[in-house]
């Protein structure tokens, strides 16, 4: 080993700074993506929580009648907040769910301040009572969310 050298002291500690600014500056930069994303993810949920709480306090659903091929019902919204959609479950007597899940009300937007009559097919065993959730959209990403809300309301029969 007679006759080789390393590197000076004075190199590596500038080689070991070098590496250390740069390695702490990927950590800030992917701190910071991860903190807007959340930040984002948190604007949208508490925007979407405030819309379906606050937004849609004075949603009235009423009027569900069964005619053996389909279930109608009225949806009044006398709020600022636009429906774009809704979910719904259909219950037997017993409580039990007949038709529902994802399913969607077809045609089922309600402007703000606006009553529509929607209508669900459904030609099975007669419902005791409708369940509806509504969907409103958030504006700062432009998705549609369903809220938590549940609207429930018994079924008369026209058969």
């Amino acid at each position: 080993m007679i006759g080789k050298k390393g590197i000076s002291p004075l190199i590596a500690t500038v080689l070991i700074i070098g590496f250390t600014i740069v390695l702490a500056a990927l950590v800030i930069q992917w701190g910071g993506s991860l903190f807007k994303g959340i930040q984002q993810d948190t604007g949208v949920k508490s925007e979407v929580s405030t819309a379906c709480s606050i937004g849609l306090a004075n949603l009235d659903v009423k009027d569900a009648v069964y005619d053996g091929a389909s279930v109608t019902f009225k949806a009044d919204n006398k709020n600022e907040v636009t429906i774009q959609k809704f979910a719904y479950r259909l219950y037997d007597t017993s409580g039990n769910i007949l038709l529902g899940g994802n399913g969607d009300v077809p045609d089922s937007r309600v402007d703000s301040f606006g009553l529509s009559t929607l209508i669900i097919p459904y030609g099975g065993e007669l419902p005791a009572e409708i369940s509806v959730f509504p969907f409103v959209k958030a504006q700062s990403d432009n998705k549609v969310y369903q809220c938590t809300n549940e609207f429930k309301i018994g079924v008369d029969s026209l058969i």
